[in-house]
């Protein structure tokens, strides 16, 4: 039968029990083989006065290590206390409490132990350090500190090849927390909450470091902080483990010396990674609101958050969060990546991978600011991000979200047959100082996917510079772009194969260099110029739909064709130089005025060219200057209404070479037909005399046939 032993030292005072101890100094040395209950209790009269010491060696199984009075009274009280504990065996029963200046060792090893520790540090200033040592099966940890002001300077924990641990630590005030876990299935918690302490953050943070280390398997890790000054550092090796990190910034605070820093580390395969880290502080402390207020440049002496995640491995999971700086780095196949941020750097490599982030740019927290100091205010609201992906086969979502804050962004895909998808939000309230838009994306491979959603507003602000970049280099892509208004789309392809689609985007300069490249542009909602560049073969351009001020295609290359139908206020330029290249413009009556206007100027240069310009309304103020040089080309222009050309400014056809055709059609009143080679035509309607004054000179050799109203005259060459 186990004989219950039963200790209580009380210091100053004579203890009544069994074991003779030395009370006067606080000293209680337990050397246990086997018990029941062990039960300590000490405490100092006045601070700095007396220091409490206890330790406590047990060898055995199933005993309860406590203060009097059981669970949740306190063991050591006063200051400078320190306790050393060693336990080897199983089902273990440690509740231990101080309050104080508090030094904590333990080292205990076996299964299913169950160990509280609490009240750790307590009394403002003090300090609280515990080294840890556990190994074994099914062990159950739980520290805890309840008091404010409880600053703990160390708290390391070792679960040295424990498996299946379960491990909570909450304290409430500033702490440092070192955690190794090496074995498999613990699940590890750490809450710390330092809000509503008044500990200067250039002297304390909350900080957690954290290692999972070897060959680990199914760990879960969550990290909780709350307040001031967070960070966390964890590595994590193995796999098919779970860490989740939660950072809340916030409260009165003075100012930090060193940015608050969230940094974690994994490799392995099939690991699931969170991190969540928010920064609010700004909002909250007057002291800071001031000082920006008479001071903008005060700004830059913020504290900013800022995390890290580093993968390394395949089947990963990476979700990351931060409201001021996150860098994601992911190397290896299939993982699945989700990031959220105003300034961010993510790099992926490898294939199969799946990465979405969400640029979002919120207003900034000082309005006053861009009041006092509009040209400062239009420097600091800016983010910035930056995304690259190397490898094939990726899905790769991009969002911007901007609420009044200038963007920029940087993305880089090397690789083929990933999947890209750009989205953006975009509205700047009408505030002073913003409106910088600068996107520049680079696509370099094949049988890549690229398409862009959403809206992007030009700013208001002092930056001209709004542009959205992209440069794609390789074969049979993919890309459509939607809903980029008021700001300058910028498109170079170099490829063949590719294809383009506008839909309701403005403001579009795109070249092509290559064969069999196609573009569609439809639906464009507002004024706007588009200019189109393409060299190479079997190009196809067709627009339809447009509401523009300005339409430039050039072409040079063979057997290249442009459509283009359902356009509004046209200045067209269209140039080629070619062989066998069609131009075909179909002018539809969009408006029941007289307002319509639109003039074409065209240059070919090359054979067996066709351009023709159809259905000009009848009201249209119009100027048609084109100039055809080379062989065997066609020039047809027909009208919808039979006086079409009566408001005409001018028609001006200059041909240079043999076997060209010519038509311009203007219903029933006029008809020209030109069969002929080197000669130069104007074709020119006179409004008193009523009829069209043809005027053909420079005949060269063939005959030249004009056909009008009032007969046809044949001129043959001189």
């Amino acid at each position: 039968m186990n004989t219950q032993r039963f200790l209580r030292t009380t210091a100053l005072v004579s203890p009544i029990m069994a074991f003779a101890l030395t009370p006067s100094v606080g000293f209680a040395d337990l050397q246990i083989v086997e018990s029941d209950s062990i039960q300590i209790t000490q405490s100092a009269d006045t601070k700095d006065s007396l220091s409490n010491t206890a330790s406590v060696t047990l060898d055995g199984d199933v005993t309860s290590i406590m203060a009097v009075g059981g669970s949740g009274n306190i063991a050591q009280a006063g200051d400078g206390n320190s306790a050393e504990f060693v336990v080897d065996g199983s089902y273990n029963t440690i509740y231990f409490a101080q309050i104080g200046n508090s030094v904590v060792t333990m080292n205990i090893a076996g299964d299913q132990n169950t160990v509280t520790l609490n009240e750790f540090g307590g009394n403002e200033g003090r300090s609280a350090t515990l080294d840890l040592i556990m190994s074994g099966d099914g062990n159950d940890l739980e520290i805890g500190s309840s008091e404010m002001y409880a600053v703990a300077s160390l708290l390391d924990i070792d679960l040295t090849d424990s498996n299946y641990a379960i491990v909570k630590v909450t304290y409430s005030d500033y702490s440092t927390i070192v955690a190794d876990i090496m074995g498999d299935g613990s699940n590890v918690t750490i809450n710390q909450n330092s809000s509503g302490s008044y500990g200067e953050t250039e002297y304390f943070t909350n900080s957690v470091q954290l290692f999972v280390d070897g060959v680990t398997d199914r760990n879960y890790v969550y990290i909780n902080q709350y307040g001031n000054g967070n960070n966390v550092v964890a590595s994590v090796v193995g796999g098919g483990n779970t860490v989740n990190v939660f950072q809340y910034n916030y409260d009165y605070m003075m100012m930090q010396e060193n940015n608050a820093e969230t940094r974690v580390d994994v490799n392995g395969d099939g690991n699931s990674v969170s991190i969540t880290s928010d920064n609010d502080m700004m909002y909250y402390d007057p002291y800071y609101y001031e000082m920006m207020y008479y001071d903008p440049y005060y700004y830059e002496m913020m504290s900013y958050k800022f995390a890290e995640v580093s993968v390394v491995g395949n089947d990963n999971t990476v979700d990351a969060r931060a409201i001021d700086y996150l860098n994601v780095s992911v190397a290896g196949s299939f993982n699945n990546v989700y990031s959220y941020s105003s300034d961010s750097n993510i790099i992926v490599n490898g294939s199969g991978n799946e990465v979405t982030h969400n640029y979002n740019s919120d207003t900034m927290y000082m309005y006053d600011i861009m009041y006092m100091d509009p040209y400062y205010y239009n420097e600091m609201g800016r983010s910035w991000a930056s995304t690259k992906i190397y490898g094939d086969a990726n899905n790769v979502n991009l969002s911007f979200d901007s609420y009044g804050v200038s963007m920029g962004s940087s993305v880089s895909i090397n690789g083929s047959f990933n999947n890209l998808g750009f989205s953006f939000y975009d509205d700047n309230y009408g505030m002073y100082g913003l409106g910088y838009r600068d996107i520049n994306a680079t696509v370099s491979g094949d049988g890549n996917s690229l398409v862009s959603t959403g809206y992007v507003n030009s700013g208001s602000g002092m930056e001209s510079g709004e542009y959205l970049t992209f440069d794609i280099d390789g074969n049979d892509n993919d890309i459509s772009f939607g809903a980029i208004q008021t700001v300058g789309l910028d498109v170079d392809v170099t490829g063949d194969a590719n294809g383009l689609n506008f839909y309701n985007t403005d403001n579009i300069y795109a070249s092509i260099y290559g064969d069999s490249n196609s573009i569609s542009v439809t639906d464009t909602s507002s004024s706007n110029n588009m200019l189109y560049n393409i060299s190479g073969s079997d190009n196809s351009v067709n627009v339809s739909n447009i509401f523009t001020t300005l339409l430039d295609v050039g072409i040079i290359g063979n057997s290249n064709d442009v459509d283009v139908s359902g356009v509004d206020e046209l200045d067209l330029n269209v140039s080629i130089d070619g062989s066998g290249n069609s131009y075909k413009q179909e002018m539809d009556d969009f408006y029941a005025d007289n307002s319509f206007s639109f003039t074409v100027n065209a240059e070919i240069i090359g054979d067996y060219n066709s351009i023709i310009v159809s259905s000009v309304p009848e009201y249209a103020f119009s100027s048609l200057d084109l100039n055809i040089g080379g062989y065997s080309n066609a020039l047809t222009v027909t009208g919808i209404g039979s006086d079409y050309l009566a408001d005409a400014s001018s028609m001006l056809v200059e041909i240079y070479g043999n076997d060209n055709t010519v038509e311009l059609l203007a219903g029933p009143s006029a008809e020209l037909s030109v069969f002929g080679s080197e000669y130069s035509m104007n074709l020119n309607y006179d409004i008193d005399l009523g009829t069209y004054v043809n005027t053909i000179t420079n005949v060269g050799y063939g005959n030249v046939t004009v056909t009008t109203a009032d007969g046809e005259v044949s001129i043959d060459a001189i």
